[in-house]
């Protein structure tokens, strides 16, 4: 299993080539701001505010992955960013996406019993 520092340079790497976003499930342009060692920051087209995700809650929806093989976007508590969080997750190669409800899946997940 990667480690989430492997995953973070993962997504700096895939979101170096963009210049923004899409939420998953209500299709809402994200521009890309900035891509940090500690942060994204990303502005909304609909809302035009500019929001700081920081890199400790995607390491907390990974731990989630890797615990439970899948993260339900609704479950996360608190719930601010869990939408950008899937759409930038859902864009590495080893997460898969459901919906109804949004939720992540990690493709190479096996339970150990």
């Amino acid at each position: 299993m990667e480690s989430f520092d492997e995953v973070w340079n993962d997504i700096r790497f895939v979101l170096s080539n963009r210049s923004f976003i899409k939420t998953l499930v209500r299709d809402i342009k994200n521009d890309l701001i900035a891509i940090e060692h500690d942060h994204i920051k990303v502005r909304s087209e609909k809302t035009r505010k500019i929001r700081k995700i920081p890199r400790l809650q995607f390491e907390h929806v990974w731990n989630l992955l890797v615990v439970d093989g899948v993260y339900v976007s609704r479950a996360h508590e608190p719930y601010v960013h869990s939408q950008i969080i899937c759409a930038i997750l859902s864009l590495l190669d080893y997460i898969g996406v459901r919906y109804n409800p949004l939720t992540l899946l990690l493709k190479s997940f096996t339970r150990h019993q």
